[in-house]
């Protein structure tokens, strides 16, 4: 692996410092130095400075040069290569660089998913040996009776999942029960029903494409000449499920350019902040959290979901409920990417992680500074 084992940080968790370590990693002493990061980087522990307000203006004309993000546009970012199932000549040790820099994974789907083959036991484990304090298993579910979603994991066997993985880990990491939704708006009422009678700790609203959407990866070549404006009906939808008020969190927002992708590029995207504008502003005005999904690393397109544009024009409007999701279906996802997360909130200004219902229960999560 190249560079220094990043999991030696693991013991500079603020949880884990409270506590004299963790996860079988002995406490940092005071006068033993941080081979690991550079001298002019605080320790972990601390807040970065906050953020100058933000007087929200009319969105940018274009991303592409900077836009909202002028910082962006000193940094060129190099899309992270393609992790494939099947790639048996890395380093186990690699999926884990970097998961101390956050110190939570919201979007993770184990074999209750009908994409997963995770056993439920793995995540707790890797989150544990990492020091990370909390996690959410948030397998699909999906309302359309056509989907295999809809039926594979009754509420009830989530449950119990979430029961006796607390039973078996609870004493050293907090498990969320979640769920991540496939939105579409013509099932709202039943969505809405399912949540009024069947309680999670996190709901996470996705727009993936249906049966019938044209946003497909076997259909991506369709695409070819179109304008990316022509993708506004997948953004409409991720605004009504977030308008819909059901969610603590929506879920890869900008997913869409996975499945047009490379007929529709990121810089196209980059192009039309207009597509994203109506669909920030609505999470400000429900106090739907953004999740930064960092996926999109791992995939062709090399970008998180939504861009890191997007997350900086969302703070300068005044966003502030804010989560990383590696949304992981293999054990080497789990907390993929999560350095390039936390220098991404933090260059946009936020100094911690919050959904509205953590933040009214009085719950903090700081990011650890540079």
């Amino acid at each position: 692996m190249d560079g220094p084992d990043r999991r030696l940080h693991l013991h500079h968790h603020p949880r884990l410092a409270a506590e004299g370590g963790g996860a079988g990693l002995r406490p940092r002493p005071e006068h033993d130095p941080d081979p690991c990061r550079p001298p002019d980087r605080p320790h972990p522990g601390e807040l970065a400075p906050r953020a100058p307000p933000h007087r929200p203006g009319p969105p940018p004309d274009s991303w592409a040069a900077g836009g909202c993000c002028p910082r962006l546009a000193e940094r060129a970012v190099s899309p992270a290569p393609i992790r494939r199932i099947g790639d048996r000549d890395r380093r186990p040790e690699l999926a884990l660089a970097g998961a101390f820099d956050s110190p939570l994974d919201v979007h993770l789907h184990t074999l209750l998913s009908p994409d997963s083959e995770v056993p439920l036991d793995v995540y707790p484990a890797l989150a544990i040996a990492l020091g990370m304090p909390r996690i959410a298993l948030t397998d699909h579910l999906d309302f359309d009776p056509r989907e295999v979603g809809a039926t594979l994991a009754p509420h009830q066997q989530r449950v119990e999942t979430v029961e006796a993985l607390r039973r078996e880990f609870g004493d050293r990491l907090e498990i969320l029960l979640g769920v991540e939704i496939s939105y579409e708006r013509q099932y709202e009422a039943e969505i809405r029903e399912h949540l009024r009678t069947n309680k999670y700790d996190l709901t996470i609203g996705s727009v993936h494409p249906g049966i019938d959407s044209p946003f497909k990866r076997a259909l991506a070549a369709n695409w070819a000449g179109h304008d990316v404006h022509d993708t506004a009906p997948y953004f409409a939808e991720v605004q009504a499920g977030i308008e819909s008020g059901l969610f603590d969190i929506v879920g890869h927002m900008d997913y869409v350019r996975k499945y047009v992708y490379p007929f529709i590029d990121t810089p196209a995207f980059e192009a039309a902040p207009d597509l994203y504008e109506p669909v920030l502003k609505a999470l400000i005005e429900t106090g739907t959290a953004l999740e930064i999904n960092t996926s999109g690393w791992r995939q062709r397109t090399g970008v998180p979901y939504p861009l890191p544009q997007a997350v900086h024009r969302y703070r300068e409007l005044g966003g502030e409920y804010i989560v990383t999701g590696s949304d992981a279906h293999q054990p080497d996802w789990f907390a993929m990417n999560f350095d390039r997360a936390r220098e991404l909130l933090l260059d946009a200004g936020f100094e911690e992680l919050a959904t509205k219902r953590w933040k009214s229960a009085g719950e903090q999560w700081p990011i650890p500074t540079r």
